[in-house]
């Protein structure tokens, strides 16, 4: 595990079958949810909605949002603390967006998903928050750089991003979450090979501090994951 692996996820193939494709998102979905995720994150959100003027919700928008249940996730814990937040998610491939439109009608949320490839297409400068969720592990070092680079560019006040730590635990952890939580071989072979692709805290540091990010904080969450957060203003 001392240096991170490059080999494609499954997930990442375009012409993967939409029937698997689904599978896989729901796989994910209860992965998401076993690991507490939006948890870890709600904190910061919090703060800065509570800093911002009043009646006016905070604008937060998930790029790379697959499934969808990561913005769904954090508009219920807005609504159930009558913090003022729109979500909206975004993704490259159709199978997940409309996946996640599904997703969101049967909770009664009906949330915005539309499509945005965040590497080639330009960044929407009408929000406040960036977040990413199980992303970064996906890019290379050089889409990272890229990446970070149109965040400090943008007006977002917020940048926010959890993701897989590379370790031996996390990778044994892998195996027997993804194996117990779903059935889908999607899941079981991305779940072990999203580890070996992905960074160490160190890694993502320097990425970070090379793009002007200064001041970002990284620190490790259950289950052997990150969050990287990024306050415009500082902290």
């Amino acid at each position: 595990m001392a240096g991170r692996d490059s080999l494609a996820e499954r997930m990442d193939d375009p012409i993967l079958d939409p029937v698997l494709h689904r599978e896989a998102l729901r796989g994910l979905e209860r992965i998401n949810a076993w690991s507490r995720v939006v948890e870890a994150v709600w904190g910061p959100l919090r703060v800065l909605a509570r800093e911002a003027r009043r009646g006016e919700p905070l604008r937060v928008l998930d790029i790379a949002t697959g499934g969808g249940d990561f913005p769904i996730r954090l508009r219920r814990k807005s609504l159930e603390e009558k913090i003022p937040l729109g979500v909206e998610g975004s993704d490259r491939s159709e199978t997940a967006l409309e996946y996640a439109r599904q997703r969101s009608r049967k909770k009664n949320l009906d949330l915005h998903f539309f499509r945005l490839d965040v590497l080639e297409d330009p960044l929407p400068d009408s929000y406040d928050v960036f977040t990413a969720n199980l992303f970064l592990h996906h890019l290379r070092p050089e889409e990272i750089l890229e990446l970070m680079r149109r965040f400090k560019a943008s007006q977002a006040k917020l940048v926010i991003a959890s993701d897989l730590e590379r370790s031996f635990a996390g990778l044994g952890l892998a195996y027997l979450g993804s194996r117990f939580l779903t059935r889908s071989p999607i899941v079981h072979f991305d779940a072990v090979q999203s580890v070996r692709n992905a960074y160490r805290i160190e890694e993502v540091r320097v990425l970070a501090e090379e793009t002007g990010l200064k001041g970002a904080v990284i620190r490790r969450v259950w289950p052997f994951r990150y969050v990287f957060i990024w306050r415009r203003d500082g902290f």
